[in-house]
């Protein structure tokens, strides 16, 4: 089965492409194909200053930090990660029967800095972390001596100690570094210590 690609995936930014005060800017929280076909998208919605707005609509008892199943159809489209704040232009847009006609209007949509900038839409798969949701977790269960137990927990408790001293050595000054490595080293040799007693 060829794996599902959607127009728009989990940490995408969308917004509506209104050219007025009416536009709608978010960041996907996760999308779907409906079995008729259908893409939806749960969406946190920001207004142009960069707040988070969450849910605009009334709750009616849903979640009240995205906007939920709201269809990606032709009024919506994937942007660039947003550079907030946003700032308002003035256009003037041709009216479709009348060419000397132009109406003045807002938008968000233009050159320069603070404005929305149209991306094309996914091609390729990307997975979600509903992909993962029905997963199998595996359990291994590993037998221990009780008498051990409680050894096994402190010379492992050291050793990890050691390796997150490690970690945090490379990207440390050299002086600092080497102390934290000797430190690490002496938590290893204590954990050495600790399993020699017990075998």
């Amino acid at each position: 089965m060829t794996p599902e690609v959607l127009p728009v995936v989990q940490g995408d930014w969308v917004a509506t492409k209104a050219h007025d005060n009416s536009i709608q800017i978010g960041r996907v929280r996760q999308s779907w194909r409906d079995p008729d076909g259908t893409v939806l998208m749960n969406v946190v919605l920001y207004d142009p200053a960069g707040a988070n707005l969450g849910r605009v609509s009334t709750p009616e008892g849903g979640p009240t930090t995205f906007e939920p199943a709201i269809e990606f159809d032709d009024n919506w489209q994937r942007i660039d990660k947003p550079r907030f704040p946003l700032e308002f232009n003035i256009i003037g847009i041709r009216h479709p029967t009348k060419p000397d006609w132009v109406t003045l209007s807002r938008t968000l949509y233009h050159e320069g800095e603070g404005t929305l900038k149209p991306k094309p839409v996914r091609t390729r798969r990307r997975k979600q972390s509903s992909d993962y949701a029905h997963q199998r977790t595996r359990v291994i269960v590993v037998e221990a001596d009780p008498k051990n137990l409680q050894e096994d927990i402190e010379s492992s408790s050291l050793r990890r100690a050691a390796q997150e001293l490690r970690d945090a050595a490379r990207h440390c000054p050299a002086h600092v570094g080497t102390m934290l490595r000797q430190k690490a080293q002496g938590l290893e040799k204590e954990a050495d210590q600790i399993k020699a007693r017990f075998t």
